[in-house]
Formats: structure tokens, C-alpha cells, sequence
């Protein structure tokens, strides 16, 4: 599953211009991120683990971002979009929940509407810098623009109060 940045600039903002990102994000199933990893090695990518304390990864929800030094772009493999003390998007129902998209030519899949608030509003909250919070503000209204009336409310909603993340959708949405 392709997320935010590919997502948002080609589907969402439709015009790669207009939605600045420096790393691309990709949810693999936590069996195929051996496997993937190996492919974006094999693809000239370089893992980035020695610019991390290795301590940062066991409460990280991605492995070691990969380079490739040809054209500076940043990989990141995400096997879950929250971090292990947070269940508020579960794994198995994001990916039954995936919407088939084709992006730059290739088919892939993104987050179902409802999916995309939460991950984009949690995304929100883990921002250190004022500059990344506010490109996912304007992400964040730019999707609730673009997909008006698709959204399951009630289940948000539901879930919200059920893996207790209100605070987290609350304000950015508010």
C-alpha cells in the first residue's frame, strides 16, 4: 500500500508539483518485508540503520529507511502505521479495507478514505517540526475535500472511542 506522499501528490492533489516529499512510504505485510527490502537493495537502495540507534527501531513501525545515492530518494517499509503501544488502525483490516489504485503506471493500492483520515490525523501528532504539521494539515483538508461523502463517520467514530484515539482525529479535524 502506497502512503501519504505518492498518494496525496498523484490521486489526491493530482499534480505531483503541488505535494512536496522527500521519502516514499510503502505498507508491506510484515512476511513480505524481508523480501521487499531485499528488492529495493537489489534496485541500488542503500539501508540508512547506521544513522539510528538501533534501540529506535523496536518502537519504530518501519525498518531502517533505505537510500538510493543515485537520486537521494528515501525509502521507508512500514509493517504497521501505528506504534506497538497504539492499535488504533489493526493491520488485517487495513489491508482487507485497501483500495486497488494505479499510480505512475503501475497498479498498487492506498488507503480506503476512512483509513487515510486516521493514518493522516495520527501522522499529525507524531510531526516534531512545524513545517511537516502543516503539509499535513492542508493533506488532511485536501482529503476531506476530495473525498466528501465517501467516509464511514460512524465507524470512525466507533473506533475512535473503541482503540481510544479521539484526541488524535479530534483537533486536526476539528
Amino acid at each position: 500500500i502506497v502512503l501519504k506522499g505518492a498518494v496525496l501528490a498523484e490521486i489526491i492533489w493530482e499534480n505531483v508539483s503541488l505535494r512536496y516529499m522527500w521519502d516514499f512510504d510503502l505498507l508491506v505485510r510484515e512476511k513480505d518485508l524481508s523480501e521487499s527490502e531485499k528488492k529495493l537493495v537489489e534496485l541500488g537502495y542503500i539501508s540508512q540503520e547506521h544513522l539510528y540507534p538501533m534501540d529506535w527501531f523496536k518502537c519504530c513501525q518501519h525498518i531502517p529507511p533505505l537510500c538510493n545515492p543515485q537520486n537521494g530518494m528515501i525509502a521507508e517499509l512500514h509493517y504497521d502505521l501505528t506504534y506497538p503501544r497504539n492499535r488504533f488502525l489493526l493491520m488485517q483490516e487495513t489491508w482487507e479495507r485497501a483500495w486497488p489504485i494505479k499510480l505512475c503506471g503501475v497498479n498498487t493500492f492506498m488507503l480506503c478514505p476512512d483509513d487515510l483520515i486516521i493514518h493522516l490525523c495520527l501522522h499529525l501528532s507524531y510531526s516534531d517540526h512545524m513545517v511537516g504539521r502543516l503539509r499535513n494539515l492542508t493533506d488532511i483538508a485536501k482529503v476531506l475535500s476530495y473525498y466528501k461523502t465517501c467516509f464511514n463517520w460512524e465507524w470512525i467514530i466507533k473506533k475512535a472511542y473503541e482503540r481510544d484515539f479521539v484526541s488524535y482525529i479530534y483537533y486536526p479535524l476539528y
